[in-house]
């Protein structure tokens, strides 16, 4: 698999560093705390230079998503200024603590995909359409390198009908890079809860019509396998520096 796919994906896409720690649910309410301590402690020291969402998913899970502009961000050490404030031993414990929350946590590349995203903004009417909230659905579409084309045609049509039907429902195409064990498409939509996505979903499935349905046996024909999650984006520990 290509690392970085990088015969299929523009480099003026967006690129992102994700960062999971698979928490121990047993573990959640003492990493909460921990965290809430680490983002007070980055506000008051306003680390500058990196900013990430925080996104906790059902099953335990807690994303931080950076935006980066290559590769040579990940050898930056962006910590480095808030150690030499906190001091080595303070900074250090922070992270023991973290560590006996989780067994594992790992690190990938995504990139945003301007060209299969759809914005419902786009009918010049955008008080009418989408919702914001901080609830998200996340929909991985896994394929076989060799299918790749064939499911990004597809998607594009899914982009187009939707264009077409003027629908309501906003949603944003992430794809799998470095780091990723297996190639997937990952779709991200928003909303204010889970009944608000699903009644919206109902109406656009209206919207769109009998159409949806060729369309969309197209773009489950080419994937391997399909999962959902569901998910929340925690303002509370999302980080972004203050400007000097």
């Amino acid at each position: 698999m290509s690392l970085l796919l990088s015969t299929s994906v523009s480099h003026a896409q967006q690129m992102f560093s994700v960062h999971v720690d698979n928490v121990k649910p047993e573990k959640m309410k003492d990493y909460e705390t921990i965290s809430k301590e680490f983002h007070t402690l980055c506000v008051n020291n306003n680390l500058q230079d990196i900013s990430w969402t925080t996104i906790t998913l059902s099953d335990a899970r807690y994303i931080y998503v950076t935006p980066i502009e290559n590769m040579a961000d990940l050898d930056k050490n962006y910590m480095a200024p808030l150690m030499e404030k906190l001091g080595k031993e303070t900074f250090t414990d922070i992270f023991k603590r973290f560590d006996e929350c989780y067994d594992s946590h790992t690190n990938y590349i995504v990139r945003k995909v301007d060209d299969l995203s759809y914005s419902a903004g786009e009918t010049g009417k955008p008080s009418e359409y989408g919702k914001s909230g901080n609830y998200r659905e996340y929909h991985f579409l896994y394929y076989a390198p060799k299918n790749y084309k064939n499911l990004k045609e597809a998607m594009k049509e899914v982009k187009d009908l939707y264009k077409k039907k003027h629908s309501k429902i906003s949603y944003s195409i992430y794809q799998s890079g470095f780091g990723n064990p297996e190639s997937y498409f990952l779709v991200a939509i928003s909303g204010e809860d889970e009944l608000d996505i699903a009644t919206r979903g109902k109406v656009n499935d209206v919207t769109l019509g009998d159409e949806r349905k060729a369309i969309m046996h197209k773009v489950f024909k080419n994937c391997l396998r399909y999962e959902k999650l569901e998910g929340n984006v925690r303002p509370d520990l999302t980080y972004s520096p203050k400007q000097k």
